[in-house]
This record gives structure tokens, C-alpha cells and sequence, in this order.
């Protein structure tokens, strides 16, 4: 099992990052925090689902302010990294 640490994501574990947003972030700001760091580490897997997480929270204002235009920026993001619910919710989005 996985465990994050908080040092792996500040440097640079884009997994570590979007665990501590998902279980350990102790309001949707924070969360959003660690999405957004997430999704610009680069192209991995936990890269693809800190700007997915990001992009809904985008769509539902959570812990950022509600953007149309955001949310389909990071969906569109976690799409191209192969993420197909992301690719999804940005058909959905789009339409």
C-alpha cells in the first residue's frame, strides 16, 4: 500500500500530492492546493488525476471559484495525459 508523505510531494511525487489533497488536505482550498501542484508536475498518472480533481472543483466551486472555462482547462489537461473520465467530463463540459 501506498502511503503519502508530504516531502515526496514537495518534491516533485505528483501521487503523493493528490493523496494529501483527497484524504489529508484539511479544507477544498488546501485540496485545491495540492491538486493544482499535482497536475503541473508533469505527465504521470498522478499528474492526470491532480488536474481531473482540480477541473471538478473548477465545475463545483469547491475550494477554488467556479469556472466553466478552468474546469475544461484541467479537464482537457487530464484528458490529453489519457485520464478517459476526464476525457469524459470534458465531452460533457463541452457541450
Amino acid at each position: 500500500m501506498y502511503h503519502a508523505n508530504l516531502s515526496d510531494c514537495e518534491m516533485g511525487d505528483a501521487r503523493s500530492c493528490v493523496m494529501f489533497g483527497d484524504g489529508y488536505a484539511v479544507d477544498s482550498v488546501e485540496a485545491a492546493y495540492f491538486f493544482r501542484k499535482a497536475c503541473h508536475m508533469g505527465t504521470d498518472v498522478g499528474s492526470a488525476r491532480g488536474c481531473f480533481y482540480l477541473g471538478e472543483r473548477y465545475e463545483l466551486g469547491k475550494g477554488v471559484s467556479q469556472s466553466h472555462d478552468e474546469a475544461l482547462l484541467y479537464l482537457g489537461k487530464a484528458c490529453a495525459m489519457k485520464l478517459q473520465v476526464a476525457c469524459k467530463n470534458y465531452a460533457r463540459l463541452k457541450t
